[in-house]
């Protein structure tokens, strides 16, 4: 998996999808992606963050509380805040979640 090791701090960041294809350890990308969030910045990054594909994402936000982030939380974005399950499982978003947060 490429890395890059920049000293560059952002803001803010949105991400949706896009590590789907680089690599096998989305938690590990994850947190490679939240290493240049400056302190403050916030966070959203969606995916169907499902136990087969990310592990213990509960486990991931409570990690990354314990590194010193503000805020990590995950959004069940398919339990009728953001669409119905049933529209959710029609269109194949069945575990479409949120991870969002503050550095």
């Amino acid at each position: 998996m490429p890395t890059c090791k920049t000293t560059l701090a952002i803001d803010g960041m949105m991400c949706g999808m896009c590590e789907a294809h680089m690599g096998t350890d989305r938690q590990k990308l994850l947190l490679e992606t939240l290493r240049v969030l400056k302190k403050g910045g916030m966070f959203a990054i969606h995916d169907i963050m499902s136990p087969a594909r990310y592990g213990d994402m509960q486990a991931f936000c409570d990690k990354l509380r314990a590194m010193g982030y503000e805020r990590a939380e995950l959004i069940d974005t398919a339990n009728g805040k953001f669409m119905s399950r049933a529209e959710a499982r029609t269109l194949f978003l069945t575990g479409s979640t949120l991870l969002v947060g503050v550095r």
